[in-house]
């Protein structure tokens, strides 16, 4: 019965043991994911900036044009009215 016990303590020892080891392994398998998903956030991060400020200068140059667009309108009506 005495033996039955020690191996019992041996073989649960050895479980645990066995557990340690996948959770060592599993907590640097989950470091290094989330150093990978750091690392792809600030690459978001730069190309979400550089969307917006192209965007801002889209919107700039779409404004110009259409200040442009009214202005040759402004002309054209002006020259309508002269006479030949």
């Amino acid at each position: 019965m005495d033996s039955m016990l020690i191996w019992i303590v041996m073989f649960a020892g050895a479980a645990i043991a066995l557990l340690a080891v996948f959770l060592v392994a599993s907590e640097k398998e989950l470091k290094r994911k989330n150093d990978e998903l750091d690392v792809l956030m600030q690459q978001y991060d730069e190309i979400l900036v550089r969307i917006i400020d192209a965007n801002f200068e889209i919107n700039e140059k779409s404004m110009v044009i259409g200040e442009l667009c009214q202005e040759l309108k402004n002309m054209n009506k002006s020259n309508d009215n002269c006479p030949p």
